[in-house]
């Protein structure tokens, strides 16, 4: 496990909740230095990993990963957003963004749905002609 991947995906999770280290810290019943080590991947342990992620509210299963990390988000400032950390940057796009993206793609398969279902009929119609036009 690449600790330092680990820490940074922990620092940029808590950047995202508006959490200080010393908040983190005093949680994990810790000195803030002592969680300062840890965000840089020093001497962080597994039990250590997990019981930051229950504070930040997310599976430790994703600061373990080596995938980049991709949640859905709230924020302490009551701020909804899709979060994507990768190559220790972080992308955050509001959930009304994404419901809106989501929303118009299911438009567009709607539409690409009833497109295929009138080339189909079109189609059933054709055939039916040349049968019809082959039995004479």
């Amino acid at each position: 496990m690449d600790m330092l991947r680990v820490g940074q995906k922990i620092k940029n999770i808590r950047e995202w909740r508006n959490y200080t280290q010393t908040y983190m810290a005093n949680k994990l019943g810790v000195k803030q230095n002592t969680y300062s080590l840890w965000e840089n991947g020093k001497g962080l342990s597994p039990e250590g990993v997990d019981a930051i992620a229950r504070v930040l509210d997310v599976p430790s299963e994703e600061l373990n990963s080596p995938d980049p990390v991709s949640l859905t988000l709230t924020n302490n400032h009551g701020n909804n957003g899709y979060v994507n950390i990768q190559n220790q940057q972080q992308h955050t796009v509001p959930l009304e963004i994404v419901d809106r993206l989501m929303a118009e793609n299911k438009e567009r398969a709607r539409m690409l749905e009833d497109l295929l279902k009138a080339q189909m009929e079109v189609l059933k119609e054709f055939v039916n002609h040349e049968r019809v036009k082959g039995k004479k």
